[in-house]
């Protein structure tokens, strides 16, 4: 993977006009509530700052770990639609390539590690092959802004959610449309597929959880689970439980049998920017305006509270192997957390 991650390359795109980034006010820090640089974390050990990336040109807008573990791609904003490509063990950054025109929204990566996915408010599709490290092209397009992606389980399956609804898209080429979901109206804030790789979970605009047979290409039922727009969700491995994140500011933790709350997780002060589950399915990482904040899933517990400089951090990704947070921050760095026994 390690002469794949630094040769990609790209067809050629133009970049659109630079405009310069706006730099948004600091959180007032919680009183009481900052911690070090390394934090004990119940059933993980101590979570210490490992190393800071520094060299992106933007926000980080989506991170992910290669499935080795070995780098950590991240995707920039608009004035810096590129990939980059960190190493986890030296800090260093080992390639760069132009994902998007226009600012990466979501990565993702397929089942059989084999493929990688951008999309961005440009409304287009990217596709690489991980193995050969070669780019395959814009094969897939929306009308308007991509914010979510998934890959079923098996591989064969992309769905993208945005600004003009939920598409499914075959993976293997000749890359086609499937069918749509839904359409305009509702604007697709993000997509959690479940792990019985039939059933998609979207969140909206309006608040509600949208549930989807993927296999049928059908809609299976819908409820209210926050008065503002769910920004993120997803599925624990078991797919007991659904996570939602929201404008609102608030996580909750639903069981999935019955869509009954289990858990409200209250602690942020801005709206939930990103959700990240460790492998264990246990540890929830959550980003907002005043950091990121660690929770047990089966409690609803806060476990830690870091706010990285008082700035606003708008990524996270765990590594595959749950040693490795990253975080992406306003202010243009990547801070790898470790855990430590």
């Amino acid at each position: 993977m390690v002469s794949v991650l630094t040769t990609l390359t790209i067809g050629q795109h133009q970049l659109s006009q630079a405009q310069s980034p706006i730099a948004p006010p600091k959180p007032a820090a919680a009183s009481g509530e900052k911690t070090p640089e390394t934090i004990l974390v119940e059933g993980l050990g101590r979570l210490t700052l490992a190393k800071t990336l520094e060299g992106q040109q933007s926000t980080p807008n989506a991170l992910i770990f290669s499935p080795d573990n070995q780098f950590v791609l991240a995707g920039g904003s608009d004035t810096d639609p590129l990939l980059r490509i960190w190493s986890v063990k030296t800090g260093q950054k080992v390639s760069q390539t132009r994902a998007q025109r226009t600012s990466v929204k979501a990565l993702a990566i397929s089942p059989n590690e084999r493929l990688l996915v951008s999309s961005g408010s440009d409304g287009s599709i990217n596709f690489w092959n991980l193995v050969e490290g070669k780019y395959l092209g814009i094969a897939l397009e929306h009308g308007n802004t991509v914010l979510a992606l998934a890959v079923t389980p098996d591989g064969k399956t992309l769905i993208s959610g945005g600004l003009e609804g939920i598409r499914l898209w075959t993976v293997q080429p000749p890359r086609r449309p499937l069918y749509r979901l839904n359409w305009v109206g509702n604007f697709v804030y993000s997509l959690g597929m479940k792990s019985d790789g039939v059933t998609l979970a979207s969140g909206h605009e309006d608040g509600e959880v949208h549930f989807w047979d993927i296999r049928e290409g059908k809609f299976l039922s819908k409820f209210s689970a926050h008065p503002q727009a769910v920004s993120k969700l997803l599925y624990t491995p078991d797919g007991k439980n659904l996570i939602t994140g929201s404008l609102d500011r608030t996580i909750k933790i639903w069981d999935t049998s019955n869509n009954k709350l289990l858990f409200t997780l209250i602690g942020h002060t801005s709206r939930i920017r990103s959700l990240a589950l460790h492998p264990n399915g246990q540890i929830l990482a959550s980003a907002s305006n005043d950091g990121v904040r660690l929770w047990d899933v089966t409690t609803g517990k806060q476990l830690a509270w870091f706010d990285n400089n008082s700035d606003w951090v708008e990524s996270l990704a765990f590594s595959p192997d749950g040693q490795y947070l990253a975080s992406g921050n306003y202010d243009f760095k990547i801070r790898l957390w470790q855990f430590v026994r």
